[in-house]
């Protein structure tokens, strides 16, 4: 009833409609970022870069 009278809700019961309309799928596809040119490309630019760990050095 929540979401019908367009207050907010928790994204369980969003998903739970979803299922129950059969879209499920459908829906997940969609929010992939890794099914669009655009969105590998802007996945590749929020991956972190490689950092080495310092090095620690032993005084003698």
């Amino acid at each position: 009833m929540r979401l019908e009278k367009g207050e907010g809700a928790s994204v369980e019961n969003l998903l739970r409609i979803a299922r129950g309309l059969g879209i499920l799928d459908s829906l997940l596809a969609a929010l992939d970022p890794y099914q669009s040119d655009v969105g590998r490309l802007r996945s590749e630019e929020l991956l972190p870069e490689r950092v080495r760990p310092p090095t620690i050095r032993v005084t003698k």
